[in-house]
């Protein structure tokens, strides 16, 4: 009889509920595999690293993930380098800041900050990347891993 059935209840097999949750699990962990392949291919800008004047304009040109910004000519940057000067009355940042700010420490923008298309380049042998974004020129200090990220974000 039907009528001892709860209604809207879909009941699956417990062997179908483990295929599904290791099916996922195994593509969750080869996209983690492959993205990781990927950036491993890319070398992290330096001190001593040139980077010619390159047009980002999103999509397929770049990539940008794992906290880094990457080129077509294997060159990464992190995306945690920290705004320093520039064209003061720019207002077209991607973020603005925390939503809640528990203190008075002032939101510093990084260069995810910086909403795409844009002209990246860096000189050899300086510290200081500088973005070109329609008339307006902004300068980030390069991050590097050995340093403390900056508190950029939400939650410090």
């Amino acid at each position: 009889m039907v009528g001892d059935k709860k209604k809207g209840l879909i009941k699956v097999k417990s062997k179908y509920v483990v295929i599904f949750m290791t099916f996922t699990i195994s593509c969750f962990l080869m996209a983690i595999y492959f993205s990781n392949k990927r950036a491993e291919k890319y070398g992290i800008a330096d001190y001593g690293t040139e980077i010619q004047p390159t047009f980002l304009k999103g999509g397929l040109s770049f990539g940008e993930g794992r906290g880094g910004l990457y080129f077509k000519n294997d060159t990464s940057v992190s995306l945690s380098s920290t705004y320093i000067e520039g064209s003061s009355n720019f207002t077209g940042w991607q973020n603005n800041g925390p939503i809640i700010d528990f203190d008075s420490i002032p939101y510093i923008y990084c260069l995810s900050d910086v909403p795409f298309p844009f002209t990246i380049s860096k000189k050899k042998n300086n510290d200081t990347i500088v973005i070109r974004k329609g008339n307006y020129t902004l300068k980030f200090k390069l991050y590097l891993e050995e340093e403390e990220p900056p508190r950029t974000t939400l939650f410090r």
